[in-house]
């Protein structure tokens, strides 16, 4: 067999994440020049995870009833040579307000969205700590089976 019978067709999708108000652009910023951005495990699965800093999110995967349109924001940049700034100055004061301040560009598309909740994680006990765990529980229950004898 040669190499074009092993070729592959690598396929692109977009998910777009809501993490709620709990996060803000601002200290994911600063998380992704500090830490290298966030982590996500689970995604193909059906169950992903997150991880942004020290917050961990649980997902849940969703499709949107319509389609979500994602668009870069870019700021307009006046000229500053030419016959443009001439002109410029013979403009009335509304004209700039009027001026659009930010181009906007198509960047993708996606129909799934993954709504994600904060969670704590906690150490998994081992063995011997489930099983004291087990027999406490236990210990309890019989307890307040024999409480509930005494006052019948």
């Amino acid at each position: 067999m040669d190499d074009s019978d092993y070729e592959y067709e690598e396929e692109t999708n977009y998910v777009l994440f809501n993490v709620g108000t709990t996060i803000t652009d601002e200290y994911i910023d600063s998380v992704s020049k500090t830490q290298g951005g966030c982590r996500i495990i689970g995604l193909q699965e059906g169950k992903p995870y997150l991880q942004i800093g020290n917050q961990f999110f649980e997902g849940e995967i969703d499709d949107t009833i319509g389609t979500h349109l994602l668009f870069e924001i870019q700021e307009s940049k006046r000229e500053t040579t030419g016959l443009l700034p001439l002109l410029s100055s013979m403009r009335s004061k509304d004209d700039d307000k009027k001026k659009q301040k930010y181009n906007l560009t198509f960047a993708c598309s996606t129909e799934k969205m993954v709504h994600f909740d904060s969670v704590t994680l906690e150490p998994k006990m081992d063995a011997e700590a489930i099983n004291e765990a087990k027999m406490k529980e236990e210990s309890q229950k019989r307890q307040k089976d024999e409480m509930d004898n005494i006052f019948m």
